[in-house]
């Protein structure tokens, strides 16, 4: 099959300006989240460096009598303690009965630390010590906030590889708008004049794009011998396979899907599509959200 890839439709034009802001203001956001991740991974630098200090001083600890009869001793180690086991809640660590005991020791002692010190000091040994010990372990701290260090990288990293895709997109965008005659671009313009996007949904027409991204990114990579034919021959069959799903997308309009253009592309490269469309269609849920 052969089309001429004609002058870019005035509706597709307003539909790609329309991803093309979608995008813009979700890379606003994404950008916004990967700083709050980065602000969360200096707190829990911080954390760290805290609880490693927090573990030496627990360890001296373990050599203090139980009773501490001292009530300069007692009122440093109480209230120090307490903001330990407080910072240590914070991050999620489980409330034990045990633990608002403590909690609720320390506070009736911060506000009247004059009095009955050795009884407090009897609190600290029995309570507050052991439990302090056990949480503050250096391998325990380190592997709780690496774990929290780890998901917030992972996310930060998801972030970062949607900012990539969006880019993609948009650079598809930029350039078919400028009419730039970038030979990775000669399916795309040709699918792009031939079809109607206008009564598609958004989010929609945001999934044919990045469809038509990574077609491109394997077109330029196999240019620059980074990639192969069999790459690129998959990211076509895939975006394909997704022409012979979108009857059953929420968003792709019967226009689009109706279209002779959509009907010849399928008959032509629908057998190289390795799947039983319509068991998978029986298994999997399709939505790309309001128009």
């Amino acid at each position: 099959m052969f089309y001429e890839s004609r002058e870019f439709p005035y509706g597709n034009k307003e539909s790609v300006r329309k991803v093309n802001v979608t995008l813009n203001r979700e890379d606003r956001r994404n950008l916004r989240k990967i700083d709050e991740i980065e602000n969360g991974k200096d707190k829990l630098e911080r954390g760290l460096e805290a609880a490693r200090i927090a573990t030496n001083i627990t360890s001296a600890v373990t050599s203090i009598p139980v009773i501490i009869s001292s009530s300069a001793i007692v009122a440093a180690l109480v209230t120090s303690f307490g903001a330990i086991a407080l910072w240590a809640c914070n991050l999620g660590m489980e409330q034990t009965e045990e633990t608002n005991q403590i909690l609720y020791s320390i506070e009736e002692f911060v506000k009247d630390r004059s009095n009955n010190l050795s009884y407090w000091g009897s609190i600290f040994g029995r309570h507050l010590q052991p439990f302090l010990i056990s949480i503050m372990s250096r391998g325990a701290v380190n592997k709780l906030l690496g774990n929290m260090k780890n998901r917030k990288e992972h996310q930060e990293d998801k972030i970062a590889n949607k900012i990539i895709k969006n880019d993609d997109i948009k650079m598809i965008i930029e350039d078919i708008t400028k009419n730039n005659q970038d030979l990775s671009l000669n399916f795309i313009r040709e699918f792009l004049c031939n079809v109607d996007l206008a009564d598609n949904s958004r989010d929609f027409n945001i999934q044919l794009l990045s469809n038509l991204a990574e077609y491109r990114t394997s077109v330029l990579k196999e240019e620059r011998n980074e990639g192969s034919k069999e790459e690129t021959e998959s990211k076509f069959i895939n975006f394909i396979e997704l022409l012979m799903q979108a009857r059953f997308i929420d968003g792709a309009s019967q226009n689009f899907v109706d279209s002779q253009y959509i009907r010849d592309l399928i008959k032509t490269y629908g057998d190289l599509v390795p799947i039983n469309l319509e068991e998978k269609v029986k298994t999997k849920k399709f939505g790309c959200g309001k128009r």
